[in-house]
């Protein structure tokens, strides 16, 4: 997975994306939110919204994060190794 992007995921022409996202429980921190998507073997990116822990994840290509500072945005890249997160 890769850093946390600021901003709601977007597609390739920057768009919110909201075409085959999966609602999760609410969470309390971003963290628990990406391990969340972590479990799901069909995630490509995660979502999270820091004004209410809204976590979502994304079935769809995505291209990043919009630099929303409410949110974060997170792309799932198989085989990248991250040992620092931002959020």
């Amino acid at each position: 997975w890769s850093d946390g992007e600021k901003g709601f995921c977007v597609d390739r022409q920057s768009f919110d994306q909201n075409t085959g996202t999966k609602t999760l429980p609410n969470q309390d921190t971003a963290v628990h939110c990406l391990n969340l998507c972590r479990q799901r073997p069909d995630a490509t990116a995660c979502e999270y919204s820091n004004q209410h822990g809204g976590c979502m994840y994304h079935t769809t290509d995505i291209k990043g994060g919009n630099g929303n500072s409410d949110y974060t945005c997170w792309i799932n890249r198989p085989g990248m190794i991250k040992t620092k997160h931002q959020y």
